[in-house]
């Protein structure tokens, strides 16, 4: 799949189609769209919210804005440009802006030993496996409102980078989105982790096909494969070459006012068993966690199936992986709906509540681009200053949004 490489989020914007017809246009379709960005950045949740900036910053605004904008938009127009902008086309200059330079390296042969996996082109170092969290997150507001928007990302680990975004069709759980969000994209040198909504052959297929890995977490959903697993490692080890375990753990972390300790242990024993395409290791992880206060205690035991062989991961990468999955939950969905209101917004028509998460995908990026740790600094900082927030986004006096 091919991508472009845009400096600022401002080459988006100029890039996504004006879905207006000519007669009657007041504002330019950039403008439109990095007035709401700016907005947004300043901690304006709602249409209602955005108007309410660009009429209290009017005059600062204009002063920031390219001399050709003599006049502001209200916020009806705000709300007719979300609803009617091509979210698709969207979605996929956004992905363009935000997805990592690609890597110069020679395909890799998943047959060729560690060694030779992969080969670097041009003297460049060989690319370290990429962590990729797949999952879903429906927009609560609007869906209790009756106007259900439920989303599927592709998010790097520790980044959390947005590298992709689908909605879910009406009726369709998030399973489906799977294929058009994973449709063309070069998965060469990464590793999809996935819940256990989505440990199907199916899509462990499609992984591999187009190159890449996959950790499948397996819980009592899929009661047959979960209780084959839970018996797996009830057996004793039997040593031979053919079958590697490998374990790590306890492993204890504190913070959030909880103790929780991690092992994992994972081999190739008897996978000639599992009934699952290009299967290659299976895990178990346990995992308790104490809340501090009160002492309560929880224990959960999960499986996992990857596509990773022994001598290209062990325990202590898996377990690595596994937590990387979490990066989208935690640095994410959680950032998008505490610090930015998401569940809490009601605006719905037409591609509203989708553009909405994906500018918020775009401007925690930029966030932590421009090395903010807190979210909450980061909003109170651009809302501060007109000048600042249109800086974040790239739009300057003399940027010439008419290309």
């Amino acid at each position: 799949m091919d991508t472009k490489q845009y400096s600022a989020l401002v080459d988006v914007f100029m890039h996504v189609p004006d879905p207006r017809k000519r007669k009657g246009q007041r504002h330019h379709w950039t403008i439109l769209l990095s007035l709401i960005a700016a907005a947004m950045a300043s901690a304006c949740r709602t249409p209602a919210a955005m108007a309410r900036f660009i009429r209290e910053q009017h005059d600062e605004l204009l002063a920031a804005l390219p001399p050709t904008v003599v006049s502001l938009p209200h916020e009806s127009t705000l709300r007719r440009a979300l609803a009617a902008l091509d979210v698709q086309a969207f979605e996929r200059e956004l992905g363009d802006f935000l997805a990592p330079p690609p890597a110069k390296s020679a395909p890799v042969d998943d047959a060729a030993p560690p060694s030779a996996t992969p080969v670097p082109a041009d003297d460049a170092a060989p690319q370290p496996l990429q962590g990729l969290a797949l999952d879903g997150k429906a927009i609560r507001g609007v869906g209790r409102d009756g106007h259900p928007c439920h989303l599927v990302s592709l998010v790097e680990h520790g980044s959390a980078t947005v590298l992709g975004q689908v909605a879910v069709a009406h009726k369709r759980d998030e399973r489906s989105a799977v294929p058009e969000l994973l449709k063309e994209r070069d998965l060469s040198n990464k590793l999809i982790s996935l819940d256990a909504l989505h440990t199907l052959r199916p899509t462990a297929r499609l992984i591999r096909s187009q190159g890449g890995h996959f950790l499948m977490i397996v819980k009592k959903n899929q009661a047959a494969l979960y209780e084959y697993l839970d018996l797996l490692f009830r057996l004793p080890a039997h040593p031979a070459d053919h079958e590697v375990w490998d374990r790590v753990g306890p492993i204890s972390e504190k913070g959030h006012g909880r103790l929780e300790t991690r092992s994992l242990r994972c081999g190739n024993a008897h996978i000639e068993d599992v009934d699952w395409p290009s299967v290659q290791q299976v895990v178990r992880r346990e995992c308790e966690r104490i809340i501090l206060k009160t002492g309560k205690r929880t224990s959960t035991v999960s499986y996992a199936l990857t596509s990773l062989r022994p001598e290209q991961a062990g325990a202590a990468d898996i377990e690595a992986f596994w937590r990387g999955h979490w990066t989208i939950e935690n640095q994410l969905h959680y950032i998008r709906d505490v610090s930015f209101g998401e569940d809490a917004g009601h605006a719905a028509q037409g591609a509203t509540a989708q553009v909405l998460a994906a500018l918020r995908n775009g401007l925690v990026f930029l966030f932590r681009r421009e090395g903010w740790t807190s979210i909450p600094d980061a909003l109170a900082h651009y809302g501060a200053s007109v000048v600042r927030a249109f800086s974040l986004i790239g739009l300057t006096p003399d940027r010439n949004v008419n290309t």
